[in-house]
């Protein structure tokens, strides 16, 4: 019977460390997980959850694009680079807009819940910049095999002396070179794209350090307690 007992503590004791894995130590969601985003929501006035739950749309859908560009790892991801990046603007125009509009009828939880848009919108820039990366990288790698082969090519066209294929070769070197343009061309755009994506990324992360000295100031004690767990939160990132 004592036995049966043991494990009927040690699987409550699993269940319990189970329901908890998202929280610290404090009792509290981490700001990525999902529960807190959930928290947020379900204790916002009825009135100003309509806003919230667009936003989260808004972010679902930068996710889905995200995670599609950076699954394909190719040379068209820096096409819909360019979508993203518009998109990640626009979501931020939003943010800004329902912070502004409700400001004479503030609520605690509305404002963490735009706070965790904001901070997640600069999560989701930082994903965008790595997979830029990525492609930069595999871009850079592709020109240099081709530039390799182009090389071996001239040397050949060089040193052929009536050679019977000297117009296939000929042939392959200029389709290697226009593709090799073509691909310092994507790699161009692809930088450029990466300081845009770093821009955008760098300035989210200011507005939201804003917007949560913001909540910190104007809500009292549960701002200010709300503040020193973010913070904290922060230091051990």
């Amino acid at each position: 019977m004592s036995i049966i007992i043991v494990i009927f503590i040690i699987l409550r004791i699993i269940y319990h460390k189970q329901n908890n894995l998202q929280k610290n130590n404090d009792g509290y969601y981490h700001i990525r997980s999902k529960e807190y985003s959930t928290e947020i929501y379900n204790n916002t006035p009825v009135e100003h959850q309509q806003s919230i739950r667009k936003l989260y749309g808004c972010l679902e859908q930068l996710d889905d694009m995200i995670g599609e560009n950076n699954r394909a790892l190719n040379v068209q991801v820096t096409q819909s680079a360019e979508m993203i990046l518009r998109k990640a603007a626009d979501a931020e125009r939003e943010i800004t807009e329902y912070w502004q509009i409700n400001k004479k009828k503030a609520d605690f939880y509305y404002y963490i819940g735009l706070h965790y848009t904001s901070f997640t919108l600069a999560d989701k820039l930082t994903v965008e910049l790595v997979g830029l990366k990525k492609i930069n990288v595999l871009l850079s790698d592709t020109i240099d095999r081709i530039q390799s082969q182009i090389d071996g090519l001239k040397k050949e066209m060089d040193n052929a002396n009536e050679a019977k294929n000297i117009r296939k070769i000929k042939r392959e070197h200029q389709e290697l070179c226009k593709k090799c343009d073509a691909l310092r061309k994507t790699r161009k755009l692809c930088t450029n794209q990466m300081k845009v994506c770093r821009v955008q990324r760098d300035s989210q992360n200011i507005i939201t350090a804003d917007r949560r000295e913001y909540i910190g100031k104007h809500f009292g004690a549960k701002g200010r307690q709300w503040r020193s767990r973010i913070m904290e939160k922060h230091k051990k990132l």
